[in-house]
């Protein structure tokens, strides 16, 4: 009887439409507009599942070349979250808040693989900075990525919201009236409100999808910073932690690990890039290392700044622990090659002890390396030294050794070709192409300074713990004889 009912009272509607209909099957008209309605039907499909497959744009920053291995890890979850997400990850506060605690549990199983309650490592202080960096990020990339939002206030949500049951009982009176009044423009006028319907979900999940990996990234980046241990000093802080930054430690000297296998040129190479025939040995003290088989040497350079180029013993054989000590302990490497000699076979073993311990020891950043290929005047012809020589285009016969050498040096080691500069530095006077490692040193500052800043970091942390629980050891008794009291 409902039924029948509701039939009875839509069919004053009905009408209408039915003569609508006839009348274009009398004009010769309704085949037309059927294919046209199967037509308009097939794009909405396709537009709405092109706007669904869009990419959502936001991507993860890449890592830099030398950057640690628990970041490299955290940056691949990233990007797999953000290529998972949809819009059903921010429908809701609750979806909100899964999403975030996942996020943090992929970035802190990157840095702390194994461990019991990973993403819990973090103190009070620090989850403050998070909440406070993460908003001011998220604010930055609102404007950057979502524009629109800056212009819709939360009372304009609460009041559309509010008003929408009235406003649709209003609209649904006059879809009634008009299909009354005008059948055939009331359903023209129905199929593009059902195409509108159609697109406008597809144009919102789209950016909810753009929010949630938004969300994914930013969230990401700050908690990568907060598990690395750089939220233990913000910038708030600094002027009572002066060293916040790489910039806040140029008071500490880079290391510089001058290694390579003996009878190489790692000594000539130290005495060219101070600039005399004997460096002044800058004596290490006892806690940046304390074996006398390697050799400090202090320099000063004006864009570097404060440097300690630390020479160690030929690499005789597979690297030992020694090495690998003072090879972690290192800012930057300027690893030495001989170009006249194809023995690489060292070379090889030691660098794959040095990637080891880094992937091992996923939360340190390893330094980057430099590679050093000298003697380039003992190639062939061996007799011939005339520089100026161009490596890129010249074609003597010694350009063509130079060039055919550091081809097969950069093959053994796996590097790529800008990271390779060949020298001659046997003499200081006379040296050739030493401006061109300077530069790559000096590239190389940007990553061998992180490198500083989180030794630095790491040392004063391991100090900061006892100092501030001495600290914190008076209040706790002022509170309990207060409590006695």
């Amino acid at each position: 009887m409902e039924a029948l009912g509701t039939l009875l009272w839509l069919l004053p509607f009905l009408i209408p439409y039915g003569y609508g209909l006839w009348a274009l099957y009398v004009h010769d008209l309704l085949w037309w507009w059927m294919l046209a309605m199967l037509g308009i039907s097939l794009l909405i499909v396709v537009f709405s599942k092109c706007l669904q497959r869009r990419d959502h744009g936001i991507e993860v920053l890449e890592a830099a070349p030398q950057a640690a291995e628990a970041e490299q890890r955290a940056r691949a979850a990233l990007r797999e979250m953000m290529n998972a997400v949809g819009p059903e990850d921010v429908a809701s506060a609750k979806a909100v808040e899964t999403l975030i605690r996942e996020v943090l549990r992929v970035v802190a199983e990157a840095w702390n693989p194994g461990r019991r309650q990973a993403e819990l490592q973090f103190t009070v202080p620090e989850a403050l900075a998070l909440a406070e960096h993460l908003s001011h990020r998220l604010r930055i990339a609102v404007k950057e990525d979502l524009p629109a939002l800056q212009h819709i206030k939360i009372s304009h949500a609460v009041s559309l919201q509010k008003h929408t049951r009235p406003v649709r009982a209003l609209w649904n009176v006059y879809r009634l009236g008009r299909f009354a009044l005008n059948p055939v423009g009331s359903v023209v006028a129905e199929l593009r409100r059902g195409v509108m319907q159609s697109i406008t979900p597809a144009l919102m999940e789209s950016m909810r999808t753009k929010a949630a990996a938004l969300l994914v990234r930013e969230t990401g980046e700050a908690a990568m910073l907060l598990y690395s241990g750089h939220m233990r000093h913000t910038p708030l802080e600094k002027k009572a932690e002066q060293f916040h930054s790489a910039e806040d430690l140029s008071d500490q000297p880079l290391v510089i690990f001058v290694t390579g296998q003996p009878n190489v040129g790692k000594s000539s190479l130290i005495n060219a890039l101070s600039g005399r025939d004997q460096a002044v040995v800058s004596p290490i003290t006892a806690e940046e290392g304390d074996d006398e088989d390697f050799v400090a040497y202090g320099l000063e350079e004006e864009t570097a700044g404060d440097l300690i180029l630390l020479e160690g013993p030929g690499l005789k054989s597979d690297p030992d622990k020694r090495w690998l000590q003072q090879a972690q302990k290192a800012d930057l490497i300027l690893w030495v090659m001989a170009a006249h000699r194809a023995d690489r076979a060292r070379d090889q073993r030691a660098l794959a002890v040095l990637k080891a311990h880094f992937q091992t020891h996923v939360r340190k950043r390893p330094p980057p390396i430099v590679w050093v290929l000298t003697h380039v005047d003992r190639l062939e012809p061996a007799r011939e030294w005339e520089p100026p020589y161009d490596m890129d285009a010249g074609q003597r016969h010694k350009e063509e050794s130079m060039r055919a050498s550091h081809a097969a040096a950069m093959e053994a080691m796996g590097v790529s070709e800008d990271r390779i500069v060949p020298v001659m530095c046997e003499k200081v006077e006379g040296a050739w192409n030493l401006p061109t490692l300077w530069k790559k040193i000096h590239e190389s500052l940007p990553g061998a300074r992180q490198v500083r800043l989180g030794r630095v970091l790491a040392k004063r942390s391991r100090l900061a713990g006892a100092t501030d629980a001495m600290r914190t050891l008076p209040g706790i008794l002022r509170a309990f004889k207060k409590y006695r009291g």
